[in-house]
């Protein structure tokens, strides 16, 4: 694994994206220049290559629903370990979906 690149807002993440093209890009939502809708899209939408994995402090089902709806392939607690965190980015760069077992039934019942 390598760090390829660290932005502070979305305009620095996006050109970052596109600048290194990582396999793996994570998301902290504490950042408030815009919705958390928005900033999930245009993230995916500019990294059609890469996996994204959304780490939060929030434990919001509803706002865990909407990552995985506009297409987050993983979601970590920020207060987890970080070999969770490792587990988690290995899995996604696999293929896999990594959630938490707390929000997999909701995120399920959702989809159904």
């Amino acid at each position: 694994m390598c760090v390829v690149g660290e932005a502070g807002n979305l305009a620095d993440g996006l050109k970052a994206i596109a600048d290194e093209r990582p396999d793996i890009v994570l998301l902290e939502l504490n950042i408030s220049e815009q919705p958390e809708t928005e900033i999930i899209s245009s993230l995916i939408k500019a990294s059609d290559h890469a996996r994204v994995i959304l780490v939060t402090s929030s434990e919001d089902p509803q706002v865990h629903q909407l990552a995985v709806e506009n297409g987050i392939m993983g979601l970590v607690y920020k207060t987890q370990k970080p070999d969770i965190l490792i587990k988690a980015i290995e899995k996604v760069y696999a293929g896999e979906v990594w959630l938490e077992r707390s929000m997999i039934a909701y995120v399920l019942s959702r989809f159904s």
